[in-house]
C-alpha cells in the first residue's frame, strides 16, 4: 500500500542520509554552475534553465519552487532505492 511505499523511502535515504545529504548538496553546486544560454542569451546553470522551462511554465513561483524540490527529492530517492536494493550502505 502507498503506507509502506511511503515510510519506505524515509528508511532508503535514512541508511545513507550522509551520502544522501553529501551527493545531493554537491549536485545543487554543480547544477548552478552557467553553461546553458537561456531565451535571453545569458548564461544560467542547468537547474536554473530547467526550472524556467518546465517548473515556472506550469506553476506559480510558489508550487514551481515546491514542485522542483519534489522532483530533485525523487531523483535522489529512485539513485539510492537502486543502492538499497543491492544493499549498498555507505558509511564513515
Amino acid at each position: 500500500t502507498w503506507g509502506k511505499v511511503f515510510y519506505k523511502s524515509f528508511e532508503v535515504l535514512g541508511v545513507n542520509a550522509l551520502a544522501v545529504f553529501f551527493l545531493s548538496s554537491l549536485f545543487s553546486k554543480i547544477l548552478n554552475i552557467p553553461i546553458l544560454l537561456n531565451s535571453s542569451g545569458k548564461e544560467v546553470g542547468l537547474k536554473t534553465f530547467l526550472y524556467n522551462q518546465y517548473f515556472t511554465v506550469y506553476f506559480s513561483s510558489y508550487n514551481a519552487s515546491f514542485a522542483w524540490a519534489l522532483c530533485y527529492t525523487m531523483v535522489w530517492l529512485i539513485v539510492f532505492s537502486a543502492l538499497y536494493k543491492k544493499k549498498v550502505f555507505i558509511k564513515l
